[in-house]
């Protein structure tokens, strides 16, 4: 990797991008923005999304055909070693380096590269690691039209990534009656209830699927339970509880299954199994996601031209990522496409600097393609 693909990478992988209370993407925004302006082709600006964060907004002239997204943000920091950048046996070490910088170094440098664009828009975003307000913020100001097809930058191994499963998080307490363990009549226990109401959750998502994305799964992620004003006598086995609070996440595979859905649900479980449903909180209710093969084709072709070869990802294989929320605000055809590596959110996070340069040129030919 020589000159400015270099450069470009390095400095954004040595910029801090994640957010605390002294950090945020700033200085990636403040790169970026000062990069970009350079090009005659492209209207450079800046969406504020809170004090000191910004998104940043290129496009060129032309009618909207092709859009390009990327986050700039990065998951918070483990340790001071992973901004210090490292190159060693062809891969580029440092946090951010494959999700998502080294994606962005790559399409910056092509931008760099070409003589002119046309028909496209660039979102260079904050905080999809933090609850995805960078994406929110533009779509929500956004209304118009920002393109005919999507491209969003992330880790993919040179691979297509078009279907994902949604995410949805729900936190939520079972209240029951205390009573005596000897005595099963003597009161409702909120442990037993809310295993049940689990239960029966996971065997009902099984009737949310989908031929590509699979099948809706449960995930508890947290399960506590006793008595709702001493924790510790809930230690004691003589004593039958009132209290369970349990945080769920599902990964739906259908567009009929979203929060107010599963909310109803444990709503008319808790009925079943006297207890009731307190402090319901709902912390994501995003969808599912999927572009047909068929509506890629171009991206498709270009990909097999650089590297020989054109694969999908399996959506099983992957998690929740907000081009999702393009596809549905926007109503077009989105994919993923990044570089490949490994390490992603860990502190041996790398980039193999070879996909990088493939990047670059599939990256160009798009662009390419869609300026004509």
């Amino acid at each position: 990797m020589n000159g400015k693909e270099a450069e470009t990478l390095k400095k954004l992988v040595s910029l801090p991008s994640f957010v605390d209370k002294k950090n945020n993407e700033k200085k990636v925004a403040d790169f970026i923005f000062k990069y970009l302006k350079q090009f005659g082709f492209l209207k450079v600006s800046r969406q504020k999304i809170s004090k000191d964060r910004w998104n940043v907004i290129a496009k060129t002239k032309g009618t909207p055909k092709l859009f390009f997204a990327g986050h700039m943000d990065t998951v918070p920091l483990k340790n001071s070693a992973q901004m210090k950048v490292k190159e060693k046996n062809g891969k580029l070490y440092g946090l951010g380096a494959l999700d998502t910088k080294g994606g962005i170094a790559a399409l910056l440098t092509a931008i760099g590269e070409m003589k002119e664009i046309r028909n496209t828009s660039f979102l260079f975003y904050c905080g999809e690691e933090y609850g995805f307000e960078g994406m929110l913020n533009f779509l929500t100001k956004n209304p118009g039209k920002i393109g005919e097809v999507g491209i969003v930058i992330e880790p993919t191994d040179l691979k297509m990534w078009n279907a994902h499963r949604g995410l949805i998080e729900i936190s939520f307490d079972v209240e029951g009656k205390c009573g005596h363990a000897a005595d099963e009549n003597s009161g409702v226990s909120a442990t037993k209830a809310m295993m049940k109401l689990l239960n029966s959750l996971e065997l009902y998502l099984s009737n949310f699927s989908h031929p590509v994305l699979g099948k809706s799964t449960l995930n508890v992620a947290f399960l506590h339970g006793g008595l709702c004003d001493n924790f510790l006598v809930g230690y004691r086995g003589n004593i039958m509880p009132d209290f369970a609070r349990s945080v769920i996440e599902v990964r739906t595979a259908s567009e009929k299954l979203n929060s107010e859905e599963i909310s109803s649900f444990l709503e008319k479980e808790a009925k079943k199994n006297r207890v009731a449903i307190k402090n319901l909180s709902v912390v994501h209710d995003l969808g599912s996601f999927f572009t047909p093969e068929d509506e890629l084709k171009d991206i498709s072709k270009i990909i097999h031209s650089v590297v020989g070869r054109t694969e999908i990802i399996s959506p099983q294989k992957k998690g929740y990522s907000d081009g999702q929320l393009i596809s549905q605000k926007k109503k077009i055809p989105v994919v993923y496409l990044g570089p490949s590596g490994g390490g992603a959110h860990s502190e041996n996070e790398y980039v193999e600097i070879s996909s990088l340069l493939l990047l670059k040129k599939i990256y160009k030919g798009i662009l390419g393609k869609y300026s004509d």
